[in-house]
């Protein structure tokens, strides 16, 4: 199950249905079925307030992602094979987001979109500290934004 959800009145992205059957693809693409995932969207306060209770870090930023899977719940076998179960919370910025989308040249939806996947694939087990990473993270988020279907 995906919920959006806003953390203080924050407006919730368009095309919700959508946005959770495409998520749910990038999953299954993965290996993976997402059990219980959360996005949370709310003001650049909040954001900070969370950046700096958990993190450590100061200001706003775009997302922070909570894994909660715990012990024995982290796979289930069907009939195509053992998936890993997704359970985690995403935290997200719109206004951050919007900002990105100025500096990157994009729409706003494209960057949302591309915020949605990222934190879904640190879920999937993916990180960015490294350049490498990163230029991994950077492809896995073009080829979810190619699967959408609008």
């Amino acid at each position: 199950m995906i919920r959006f959800v806003s953390a203080d009145g924050t407006s919730l992205p368009r095309q919700r249905r959508m946005l959770r059957h495409w998520l749910e693809t990038i999953a299954d693409h993965h290996g993976a079925q997402i059990d219980h995932l959360s996005y949370a969207f709310g003001s650049s306060d909040w954001m900070a307030d969370l950046n700096q209770r958990y993190l450590a870090h100061e200001g706003d930023t775009d997302i922070l992602t909570f894994d909660y899977t715990g012990p024995g719940s982290q796979s289930i076998v069907n009939g195509s094979g053992t998936l890993r179960l997704i359970n985690g919370e995403c935290c997200i910025s719109p206004s951050m987001i919007r900002e990105q989308a100025v500096f990157w040249k994009t729409t706003f939806e494209d960057e949302m979109h591309r915020v949605l996947a990222h934190g879904l694939f640190h879920l999937l087990g993916f990180d960015d500290r490294t350049p490498s990473q990163k230029k991994q993270m950077r492809s896995l988020e073009e080829k979810a934004l190619a699967l959408r279907q609008r």
